[in-house]
């Protein structure tokens, strides 16, 4: 079987090695011999930064200062779910992979990544915005 994970992240901020990741979304899922993908795993976890949010950043995350505090993201759990996997779908997977790319514990990953937000035509399917 082919696995794969819909990965979202949420950071502090937008630059890189500067900024943190505060929450980790992923959604693992196989591809049997049917064809069609199922949901295997997921995990969702947050983590403390180590300084205060900007109020513009909660604003955008819907997380504060008092739901991330002394929280740890399980990393060990993200790799493992990671390194299963033959493909990595993120929206705006640049970002995210950027981030994710400067975590110690994805040292050594070969993961491929697929953006939602650029491959797929969201408009010609009837949406407004890909955002």
């Amino acid at each position: 079987m082919d696995y794969g994970v819909v990965l979202d992240l949420e950071t502090s901020g937008i630059e890189v090695g500067k900024d943190q990741i505060i929450e980790v979304g992923i959604l693992e899922f196989c591809v049997g011999e049917s064809g069609k993908p199922q949901i295997t795993n997921m995990y969702s976890g947050v983590e403390d930064p180590g300084f205060p949010l900007s109020p513009e950043i909660q604003k955008l995350t819907g997380l504060t200062d008092e739901a991330l505090k002394g929280q740890r993201v399980d990393w060990d759990t993200v790799r493992k779910m990671l390194e299963r996997s033959s493909l990595v779908i993120a929206h705006n997977s640049a970002f995210d992979r950027a981030f994710i790319e400067l975590r110690p514990e994805m040292a050594g990953l070969d993961l491929h990544w697929a953006c939602s937000m650029k491959h797929i035509d969201w408009e010609g399917k009837g949406f407004r915005t890909r955002a």
